[in-house]
């Protein structure tokens, strides 16, 4: 006998996942949120962890009441591995070679895809993402990056 079905679990496994960052950024956080007068890096994220955690029950919740029933099908694992692979190169990147270089591989890696089928728009969204990051990034907060690396 179970205590509980799950009808959907697409939306289940999503929110189980989103649960567990949640709480796996809200164990990590204490010592970093420093006090009320002076704020420390952890205020963000640990808002960030409790949306996570609200979100994930919430989709978790709605799993099992579904009335649809919804299987998994199977996981995508070429994509999983080129948007993380744009990650990482991006990271790895960003210091050596600078911000126009690193974002271009980002996206290029992750829009894998849509890079043979349809160039225009992924250049178009890189154009865009290169804009949002200088003007947040550079512009406005001021960090030290560079946008191309001499």
């Amino acid at each position: 006998m179970t205590m509980f079905r799950i009808a959907d679990k697409r939306q289940f496994w999503s929110g189980f996942f989103f649960f567990c960052i949640g709480v796996g950024a809200l164990v990590k956080l204490p010592g970093y949120l420093g006090t009320a007068a002076s704020m420390g890096p952890g205020y963000f994220p640990m808002l960030l962890g409790i949306c996570l955690v609200i979100f994930g029950a919430g989709s978790m919740f709605f799993g099992v009441r579904s009335t649809e029933k919804i299987e998994l099908g199977p996981v995508p694992f070429l994509p999983l591995i080129m948007i993380l692979a744009g990650i990482v190169a991006f990271s790895f990147l960003l210091r050596p070679v600078g911000l126009v270089v690193a974002l271009f591989f980002l996206v290029g890696l992750s829009c894998y895809h849509l890079v043979r089928t349809h160039p225009f728009r992924v250049l178009l969204t890189y154009l865009f993402l290169l804009a949002l990051t200088w003007f947040v990034f550079i512009y406005v907060i001021q960090l030290p990056i560079e946008l191309i690396r001499q």
